[in-house]
């Protein structure tokens, strides 16, 4: 099957969602498909993107150019179509898949946000009454995305599956090296995600070590009182080539999502906590670490606190340090808690079973 997946940023970025669409990419490449990563940008240095994201040499690389305005998606979605004529399109923009269903070419939109974060959705939506029921379909991260999108009476109609996040196989503990450092977070410094609490963390336990892996740019305040603790090592934006490494360094990894979300800054969309389907936990649990993470339905979906997880109240830093010092006393939680994160993993949450389902929807359609 040819597949063409238009992505709505240029490459290499920061962005964790890259490795994300890059890894899905590879993952329906491993199943023998024909796969078109159109990313947008100008032209960039190929041998760069696949270093930084050990990218199957299967995938064939394409840009598409940004347009300024009203014409940016129509644009993206049309030049992404001549590079790949009779594939399957697949895409996390809206408009995108809305209008290359609409030109007559199956497609799925891959759904992390609900549609009012979309700029001009409510005027592309009138297009979706053209487009035959198996023409689009929708690949939502959570539950609460596809009653979402149930509730949009121009998007409803179309087949809709929960397809949640993945990573790939990091081979869990026994594939690395022994840890170095007692505590660690991979992920982003944007608001929201729960820096802040890992700052907490380690200004409270001096004696435990943190390594902190991110962009510190998104967030220079805490970037700089992370910095200024002695227990703590602040360790970088890590490309997906990177991941399995960064994750080797700590046991115990934390996961300090608000209550509501994340975003909502100057140009970013709010994200609500009920369409979150965690990368940074399937991470964790592909890799065998111990995990703290917010208790918050999201995450309860995904792990089971007190066995693959400790699920804590996201505004209670007392509750984050009973569970760290709880680890901390108890090898044996540990090793128990990363077999157990690690098993639910192999079952659900690998990025060969996330391109599988991914495949047999793009087979349900037709043009």
């Amino acid at each position: 099957m040819d597949l063409v997946y238009v992505y709505g940023l240029e490459l290499p970025n920061t962005a964790a969602n890259s490795g994300a669409v890059l890894g899905l990419c590879d993952a329906l490449a491993d199943l023998g498909h024909r796969v078109t990563l159109a990313h947008a940008g100008e032209a960039a240095a190929e041998a760069d993107i696949r270093r930084d994201y050990d990218l199957d040499p299967a995938v064939r690389l394409r840009t598409v150019r940004i347009r300024a305005g009203f014409r940016h998606y129509p644009g993206m979605a049309l030049e992404a179509l001549r590079e790949a004529p009779g594939a399957v399109l697949i895409t996390r923009m809206p408009i995108v898949a809305a209008v290359a269903a609409m030109a007559g070419r199956p497609a799925i939109l891959e759904m992390h946000q609900r549609f009012e974060t979309a700029r001009r959705w409510p005027f592309w939506r009138w297009g979706l009454v053209t487009v035959p029921r198996r023409r689009l379909a929708v690949a939502a991260l959570t539950p609460a995305l596809v009653e979402d999108a149930r509730r949009d009476p121009f998007a409803r109609r179309f087949p809709m599956e929960v397809i949640p996040s993945g990573a790939p196989d990091y081979g869990g503990p026994q594939a690395r090296p022994q840890p170095d450092v007692d505590v660690g977070y991979l992920g982003s410094f944007k608001p929201g995600k729960g820096i802040e609490l890992v700052a907490a963390l380690a200004a409270a336990r001096p004696s435990v070590r943190f390594v902190v892996f991110g962009d510190p740019s998104a967030n220079p305040d805490a970037a700089a009182e992370l910095a200024a603790l002695g227990n703590v090592e602040l360790a970088g934006h890590v490309p997906r080539a990177g991941v399995a490494a960064a994750l080797a360094r700590f046991r115990i990894g934390l996961a300090p999502y608000g209550r509501a979300g994340f975003g909502g800054a100057p140009g970013t969309p709010f994200v609500s906590s009920d369409s979150l389907s965690s990368l940074k936990l399937v991470e964790y649990m592909s890799s065998g670490r111990a995990i703290i993470s917010s208790a918050i339905p999201s995450v309860a979906a995904m792990v089971e606190d007190g066995a693959s997880a400790l699920l804590c109240d996201p505004e209670r830093l007392p509750d984050w340090l009973a569970a760290l010092d709880r680890l901390l006393a108890d090898p044996g939680l540990v090793d128990r808690m990363a077999a157990a994160g690690r098993a639910r993993f192999l079952a659900d949450y690998t990025f060969r079973i996330r391109a599988e389902r991914f495949a047999t929807l793009a087979a349900s359609l037709r043009p």
